[in-house]
């Protein structure tokens, strides 16, 4: 466990992280005033001596919750997207970093067959998509991106989270919002112009800056209890690789198959045959069967159109000569 000592190092620690920067003095909470130490030209100056018993008791209670279920980290401004994915994934727990889903706890069963939905897709690039046209697969990685977006970092999650770990509450009020609701304990950075009463665990400091943010999230990784099972990040690049190598498959099939329809010819397919993948040989023995037959049947019209042509040439030939018959001329009288 993790326990921070409130001497000289640690404060100046915070302080080089520029923990102790709040908001505006016009931006303020009133609630917030016993986390202030004062002012500085017109910015709130947050008292981090504070801030190390409160940034504790924090850390008590997330080592705790981490041993009984699921800590959801989130932090969906831009200054926190990677630092609160890098911090969750080493920990094997969820996390939501672009935006929050409405009636993520609230409606979970919903989400959670979004989720189910995204794994369904995945599994299908995953397993193969042999039988499937270009269109679809554009559009399944369409939805798939979509899908990724919002619920990327919740597919370990499986059921509800026993606290949320959140940077800005006022930000993420919605996330707050949703678990007080539930009852599930929230540990938030607390800036000067959030709400205290909504937060159970706090730690008082500055929410915007990536250092200050960083520092208490390498505190927090130090005590959860990491968890295994984390599944691997979505590769669209891998997809769209798949994608492109199912194009040229159908592609060459369809060459394939308008030499058979055009050309009507055995040896000309054979060798186009050659030039298949392995998994596309399978049906050359019945694309052979199907010319050969059409082959005969062509053979077989050619013959009898020729013998026909004979028939008829021989009957012009041995037809009698039919005699001309020459207008005598007419004599006038005289």
């Amino acid at each position: 466990m993790v326990q921070l000592e409130k001497n000289k190092e640690t404060i100046n620690k915070f302080l080089e992280a520029g923990l102790h920067f709040g908001h505006q003095v016009s931006r303020w909470n009133p609630k917030n005033k016993k986390y202030i130490f004062g002012e500085k030209n017109g910015i709130h100056i947050i008292d981090v001596s504070q801030t190390t018993e409160h940034l504790n008791t924090a850390l008590a209670f997330l080592e705790e919750a981490s041993k009984k279920g699921d800590i959801l980290f989130v932090g969906t401004k831009k200054q926190a997207q990677d630092i609160i994915k890098d911090v969750a994934r080493s920990a094997g727990m969820p996390y939501v970093i672009s935006r929050w889903p409405g009636g993520l706890l609230t409606n979970y069963n919903v989400v959670k067959a979004r989720i189910r939905k995204m794994d369904d897709i995945l599994k299908a690039f995953t397993d193969g998509i042999e039988n499937r046209t270009k269109k679809e697969l554009v559009l399944m990685k369409k939805e798939l991106k979509k899908l990724e977006r919002l619920f990327g970092g919740l597919r370990v999650m499986d059921k509800r989270p026993v606290a949320l770990f959140v940077i800005d509450a006022k930000y993420e009020i919605n996330a707050v919002r949703e678990a007080k609701k539930l009852g599930i304990p929230v540990v938030a950075i607390l800036d000067t112009n959030a709400d205290p009463d909504l937060i159970d665990y706090i730690i008082p400091g500055n929410d915007d800056a990536i250092k200050s943010i960083k520092l208490i999230c390498e505190y927090v990784k130090e005590v959860v209890v990491p968890r295994t099972g984390m599944p691997d990040e979505i590769s669209f690049e891998q997809i769209d690789e798949e994608i492109q190598r199912m194009t040229e498959k159908v592609q060459k099939k369809q060459q394939i198959e308008t030499v058979v329809e055009e050309d009507n010819k055995p040896q000309t397919i054979r060798v186009k045959m050659n030039e298949i993948d392995q998994d596309e040989k399978v049906a050359v023995p019945e694309i052979k069967v199907e010319v050969k037959k059409e082959a005969k049947k062509t053979e077989e019209k050619v013959k009898i159109k020729a013998k026909a042509e004979k028939v008829i040439e021989d009957k012009v030939v041995k037809a009698p000569a039919q005699k001309k018959t020459v207008a005598k001329p007419v004599e006038k009288k005289a």
